[in-house]
């Protein structure tokens, strides 16, 4: 019996020590002796004109450092808001001239950057 109990209480250890472990990595969760700081975010956005072979497309990426994930993204091309709620905008049969492409990114902890471009269609 004592046996039993034993190997119980080992195993009942062993696995609050593996709850303790998963939760000072889950999101949200921070350990009591963790001084890790949250580093400021901040986006960046890569545009590609004509990468499908076709002059009119534009392909747009938010490349995010900092703050907290997951992310949410919020485009807007030409003042009008997409429905792209991903880390990319692609886009086809854009007209010529000039067009305006903007990103705001918030993070889980609260943070917000917005970067805004502008590219040329030919």
């Amino acid at each position: 019996m004592r046996s039993i109990r034993a190997l119980i209480m080992k195993s009942t250890s062993v696995l609050f020590c593996a709850m303790m472990i998963l939760t000072s990595f889950s999101p949200g969760c921070t350990s009591q002796d963790s001084s890790e700081e949250i580093a400021e975010l901040e986006v960046i956005l890569e545009i590609v004109i004509g990468e499908d072979g076709e002059n009119d497309s534009m392909n747009a990426t938010a490349k995010v450092t900092g703050g907290e994930s997951p992310y949410n993204y919020q485009w807007e091309l030409d003042g009008s808001q997409m429905l792209s709620m991903k880390s990319y905008l692609k886009m086809s049969n854009l007209s010529e001239g000039q067009h305006v492409v903007s990103v705001s990114v918030s993070s889980k902890d609260g943070q917000a950057d917005q970067i805004t471009a502008s590219f040329t269609i030919e």
